[in-house]
């Protein structure tokens, strides 16, 4: 396995790491000497001290190497896997989570990880599989049971999530969130007298509760709307919606629960113009800009949606901001303005300009890089991408950038192999998975491309 730099030695035994890591490098060696190692240290105690540190990227830079050198040591990809979830990573997480699980040490503690990274990333069924597997060893793991119930509810196996809601009411009857999924779960499958005695039950909560979230009578009020929208009866329906609207006037749930009677209704403009007003009060909520921005959109006003999240991009100039504007970019094959809202993103994430000469992509984290380097190779500007992908550190990130610009060239069976090659260690990402299918097509290899 191979060994850190001695920390007392200065940088000429770095070579080869990233600018910021190299600039954590004081940092690193403090947190060594707390452990007692000013020379060749195990990973899993660095690690585990830069995370408890806050220290993810240096974390994940030691683990990484580690993993490489020993693949089935259960101790490292658990804390691999860790790692990659606090670097909001979760789908990359499951690989080495699904290894430290197979070990019986850390058959329950990897499993509640894999779980969570599953749940974070949509994949409900295998959620369920892992989080099955954790109760068969802990059958009183109420961690599971959370995630377990979570999972079932999106894998639509509503008999068994409510059992789980149901284990959970009784053993946490002050957590409300339990009675919520519960109250969805029996709205879907139309159980509406059930719906109506948890609706009785959480409004008793919020009148005698003051220590609940800002915001949940307006909520309490949206879920009585939607029961009586559910049962059929309109009329009642928009009156109990006119009373939120009057009572939570800012209130999201009731928003858009609005939005949703008044489209049913075929009366979108009422539903446009409650959002504009709910901008104009909350200028600074990025989301909500989006939520008109794609209803413009798919009404063929592309250009007012456009003008709409260009004008919030530049006034909050935040991450969020720019990735919304740079996604509706792309949506609408907007390449030249995609590519100048990335660099405006990377600029708000760095502090620096991609053409100042002080910007440097080790700033940036390596999720949002590898998605501007994705748009770039979109764009055409196949070099750029190249540098990018230098300073990617995930193997899958840069076999799938690879696929891309190779893709983009229009050389096919170069990006097909460079797909293949990733879904060894990424197989479930379904976009990439499409567009390998397509270029499948497009060379006339049909079993591959199913």
């Amino acid at each position: 396995m191979s060994t850190k730099p001695d920390c007392c030695s200065p940088a000429g035994n770095i070579e080869g790491r990233r600018g910021p890591i190299r600039s954590r490098i004081v940092g690193w060696c403090a947190v060594l000497v707390l452990l007692g190692a000013c020379g060749p240290t195990d990973p899993v105690a660095e690690a585990t001290a830069l995370l408890e540190n806050g220290e993810v990227d240096a974390a994940l830079e030691i683990l990484r190497e580690a993993v490489e050198d020993s693949p089935g040591d259960p101790a490292l990809n658990h804390l691999y896997g860790r790692a990659l979830i606090a670097n909001e990573q979760a789908s990359l997480a499951a690989w080495p989570l699904r290894r430290a699980a197979q070990d019986p040490e850390y058959a329950v503690k990897s499993g509640l990880l894999l779980t969570r990274s599953l749940l974070t990333t949509s994949n409900a069924y295998e959620a369920v599989r892992t989080a099955n597997a954790v109760l068969e060893i802990e059958p009183d793991n109420l961690n599971a049971l959370r995630m377990r119930a979570e999972a079932r509810i999106g894998a639509n196996e509503d008999e068994e999530a409510l059992e789980d809601l149901d284990r959970l009411i009784e053993a946490f009857p002050d957590e409300l969130v339990h009675r919520e999924k519960k109250l969805n779960v029996l709205l879907e499958k139309e159980r509406f007298d059930e719906a109506e005695v948890v609706l009785e039950e959480l409004a008793v909560a919020v009148d005698d509760r003051d220590d609940l979230p800002e915001g949940s009578e307006g909520l309490l009020c949206s879920r009585w709307t939607q029961l009586e929208v559910k049962r059929g009866d309109p009329e009642k329906a928009r009156g109990q919606l006119a009373d939120c609207l009057e009572r939570y006037p800012e209130s999201r749930p009731v928003l858009n629960q609005a939005i949703g009677l008044y489209d049913q209704d075929g009366e979108p403009e009422k539903s446009n113009e409650l959002l504009r007003k709910a901008i104009a009060a909350r200028p600074g909520d990025i989301d909500l800009q989006n939520v008109l921005a794609e209803r413009l959109n798919a009404s063929q006003e592309v250009d007012e949606a456009t003008r709409l999240l260009e004008e919030a991009a530049n006034r909050l100039d935040t991450a969020a901001a720019w990735i919304t504007l740079r996604n509706h970019q792309v949506q609408n094959d907007d390449m030249e303005g995609a590519l100048a809202s990335t660099d405006r993103l990377l600029e708000a994430i760095s502090g620096a300009s991609p053409s100042d000469p002080e910007f440097s992509y080790d700033d940036i984290p390596e999720q949002r890089l590898f998605e501007a380097a994705v748009v770039v190779a979109i764009s055409g500007d196949y070099d750029r991408a190249e540098e990018m992908k230098g300073h990617l550190e995930e193997a899958s990130h840069k076999r799938l950038l690879d696929a891309r610009i190779h893709y983009e060239r229009d050389e096919l069976e170069e990006a097909l192999d460079a797909w293949e090659e990733s879904f060894r260690i990424f197989p479930s990402n379904t976009g990439a998975r499409h567009l390998a299918g397509i270029a499948a097509l497009r060379l006339n290899q049909n079993d591959r491309a199913i």
